[in-house]
């Protein structure tokens, strides 16, 4: 994975990127969102889960790759860091998003004997939050991975500014 988000962001030619993935809805603000903080990564926290099969909204205030909007060069640098210590075998809790875990006591400690031990500077990516009016939806389905932790027992909602009623909305009459 770090390494397809590294050939992308090398192939950019913009001065900042935004993250997208394929079962997200974005709303057009999403994309005109700037870093507030350029050697920072930023995460847009207004994402809401859709329940594919019942039709309901869920929040779950997380930070996620799919809502990475950031300066490309620190993005790219940030991912680059990752894919060195998941190529030195570090363990998965250590590579999550940019930003993310950096604070957590274990992962400064294993970061830090890596760093020491592979003779590199010791970098600290922090994570701002930015926040769009109107949300983004991030689809969930039985076959998603992370679909149950998020979605049971969280109070719910059927509409959404922007995107009203989401079984209205991808009814497929309206999406022809």
């Amino acid at each position: 994975m770090f390494k397809q988000m590294i050939a992308g962001l090398e192939a950019v030619k913009t001065k900042y990127v935004a993250f997208a993935e394929h079962d997200c809805l974005y709303t057009p603000e999403h994309f005109k969102l700037r870093p507030v903080v350029e050697d920072q990564v930023n995460y847009n926290i207004n994402r809401w889960h859709a329940n594919w099969d019942t039709g309901e909204y869920t929040y779950y205030r997380i930070k996620v790759f799919s809502q990475l909007i950031s300066n490309t060069k620190t993005a790219l640098t940030a991912l680059k860091e990752r894919l060195d210590m998941a190529l030195d075998g570090l363990p998965p809790y250590v590579l999550s998003e940019p930003g993310l875990k950096d604070y957590y006591e274990e992962f400064k400690l294993v970061k830090k004997l890596w760093c020491k031990k592979n003779n590199r500077p010791h970098f600290r990516y922090r994570a701002t939050s930015l926040k769009t009016k109107s949300p983004n939806i991030d689809i969930r389905h039985s076959t998603n991975i992370t679909n149950a932790k998020w979605i049971k027992g969280r109070k719910s909602v059927r509409e959404l500014p922007h995107w009203g009623n989401f079984k209205e909305y991808t009814n497929e009459s309206r999406l022809h």
